[in-house]
């Protein structure tokens, strides 16, 4: 479940002090990390405490255009705290002359020179990390370049190296921008092993004048089309080891709704193992 550094307190302290009875279960969050934002010293001990693991969510480290050793050297000492089973960040633009942008953040142009500069990149934060690494799919409300979002990502994995994420919202967006129908894309993809983690959340599908506008909304339940896609990845991507629902302002019962339904496919696909 993805959290914020305060949720990931309130909830290891809720489980420690037997106050968890209303949550779903969970045994790993995927915590946000950033310098304009610093970690509650007792985080670590707090989650080694109550058996929960953590993957660390870097928020402003470019993975195309110009790197920052710096800013990557003081994000990572942040991490090591939490001693997460691995980091991770959306291909894109984080911080643009020295500001950081948020979730205004920039997704790649899709084309040769910004794949080599995300594997430039890459392999600078796979050399100073002493945890493995993820590349996660953007979101995308238009999209640029001669490469699909496929190639792209299956090519910096084998090109660096690194996991990946596939997060099935940002996928099911890029295919609107894109006039992409999902599954028969997916069908596409040639780095199925190195998907290491997927998310999955809430979104809206709006049609416009223009087409169809997608955009994330993780306080909603996941829409049909986002279940069916996570069965269509279950069955190829044989090496996840993580599942993220992303419930940002997400009511309890929603939380739990969208908790039950994954889990009912992820115990689908381990029946049929």
């Amino acid at each position: 479940m993805s959290a914020s550094a305060t949720e990931a307190v309130a909830i290891a302290r809720a489980i420690l002090d037997g106050k968890a009875g209303h949550l779903p279960p969970i045994d790993l969050l995927n915590i946000g990390v950033s310098t304009m934002a610093p970690l509650p010293d007792a985080l670590g001990a707090l989650l080694e405490k109550a058996s929960l693991g953590c993957v660390a969510h870097l928020e402003e480290i470019n993975l195309v255009g110009e790197a920052d050793d710096d800013r990557l050297r003081r994000v990572l000492d942040l991490c090591e705290s939490l001693s997460p089973r691995w980091i991770q960040e959306d291909l894109g633009i984080w911080v643009w002359k020295g500001g950081a942008l948020g979730a205004h953040m920039i997704p790649p142009i899709l084309d040769e020179k910004s794949l080599d500069e995300a594997t430039r990149i890459v392999g600078r934060i796979l050399s100073a990390s002493r945890w493995p690494f993820l590349a996660e799919n953007p979101p995308f409300y238009c999209v640029l370049g001669d490469m699909d979002l496929l190639s792209f990502m299956a090519k910096l994995a084998r090109r660096t190296g690194c996991g990946l994420v596939l997060d099935i919202g940002h996928f099911i967006g890029y295919c609107a921008c894109s006039a992409k129908e999902p599954l028969s894309y997916l069908d596409t993809f040639t780095g199925w092993d190195d998907v290491v983690e997927v998310h999955l959340a809430g979104y809206t599908m709006t049609d416009t004048s223009r087409g169809t506008l997608w955009e994330d909304a993780h306080e909603v339940d996941i829409p049909p089309l986002g279940l069916t896609v996570l069965d269509r990845v279950l069955a190829f991507a044989r090496n996840v080891k993580a599942i993220t629902i992303e419930v940002e302002g997400a009511r309890l019962d929603v939380l739990r709704s969208n908790v039950i339904r994954v889990a009912e496919r992820v115990q689908a696909v381990a029946a049929h193992a």
